[in-house]
């Protein structure tokens, strides 16, 4: 056998992965040619330069690989359903999110348009509450100087109180609850004083009452206008 192409079978061999048989005897070694002579043939070496070696890839590198991509993909899939899946929900909650418009309940009132305009002023600490029946509130000036915008259900059961402008105070007729102008508890069932929206000012003057903002009165035991029975 010629010398260059032993050589060519030991780098082929090599890189094959399997260990020339230098200590082989003479029918291994006829072997062993006929199946470099067999990889020839098939196109794994060049035939026509002894010295040309294809390189024989390693299977456990090509499944390594095989493995990268699989992972590459995987991970690029997940991400790309995370993001559609995100967008979906983000898109789920402001259609189903309550988003209402100005003028309607739960939405913003303009106290100009709503209160000024139909009452010629802002109410004064010495003027009854002024109703906004669409709003649901009562707006008021307290003995602080400040506006409020009280809801017009009681906190007892639900039911709607009325203005008694004789006695200058909330009555409930359902079940006896009373609420002074401001709001707050005086005596009956009721377990906290009257809720209120918040209003909206700039340079103390107010702008909108934000009626899906609420506040939930306090306690009637700390109401200041609490009556002690005795």
């Amino acid at each position: 056998m010629l010398p260059g192409m032993m050589e060519m079978q030991r780098r082929t061999l090599h890189l094959c992965g399997w260990a020339y048989p230098h200590d082989h005897d003479e029918g291994e070694q006829n072997r062993m040619a006929e199946m470099v002579e067999s990889l020839s043939n098939t196109g794994t070496i060049g035939a026509e330069d002894p010295d040309q070696v294809i390189v024989v890839e390693d299977p456990e590198v090509a499944l390594q690989r095989q493995y990268n991509r699989r992972e590459f993909l995987t991970y690029t899939w997940g991400a790309a359903t995370t993001l559609m899946l995100g967008a979906a929900g983000v898109a789920s909650f402001q259609f189903l999110y309550p988003r209402f418009r100005a003028g309607e309940f739960g939405g913003a009132f303009s106290v100009d348009e709503y209160v000024v305009t139909k009452l010629g002023k802002l109410p004064e600490v010495a003027d009854p509450p002024f109703g906004v029946v669409d709003g649901k509130f009562w707006f008021v000036q307290t003995e602080e100087g400040a506006y409020k915008a009280i809801y017009m259900v009681c906190t007892h059961l639900g039911c709607l109180y009325k203005w008694e402008p004789a006695n200058w105070r909330f009555e409930c007729p359902c079940h006896g609850s009373k609420f002074t102008h401001d709001g707050f508890y005086i005596e009956g069932p009721a377990p906290r004083s009257l809720d209120y929206f918040d209003v909206t000012e700039e340079n103390g003057t107010p702008l909108a009452v934000e009626t899906g903002k609420k506040t939930l009165g306090d306690p009637s035991s700390e109401s200041p206008a609490r009556r002690i029975i005795t």
